[in-house]
């Protein structure tokens, strides 16, 4: 029996989840944007996020050490559980001005950091 490929084992994590790397031509109001600017910051996706992070981050502070990987995951789900599903975007340096989705482990721990700031 192989072991799964990263995409699969996505799959099988969220059968919804588009897979990491796929090219993305214009984000969608749910997606979360990584970088930094004005871009990213006025993204009503971004918004959101940075919403539900202020909203659980006094609960992420008071949890046990391994705990605190299960806020930052329920946040993810919670991008990506959206009609339409939310994604965790970035730009992609080759084709200038297309974006990219990024790992699910990518996206955990840029919401782990964020629950940090």
């Amino acid at each position: 029996m192989q072991a799964p490929t990263n995409k699969q084992a996505m799959a099988e994590h969220n059968p919804a989840r588009t897979p990491a790397g796929e090219f993305i031509s214009t984000p969608h109001p749910h997606d979360v944007l990584c970088g930094r600017g004005g871009l990213t910051n006025q993204h009503p996706g971004n918004e959101w996020f940075r919403r539900l992070v202020r909203s659980n981050r006094a609960l992420y502070r008071s949890c046990p050490k391994h705990t605190k990987l299960l806020v930052a995951k329920a946040i993810v789900q919670a991008v990506e559980q959206q009609e339409p599903p939310g994604r965790f975007l970035e730009t992609d340096k080759k084709t200038k001005g297309a974006w990219r989705t990024i790992t699910y482990k990518r996206s955990v721990d840029k919401t782990s950091q964020a629950l940090r700031e």
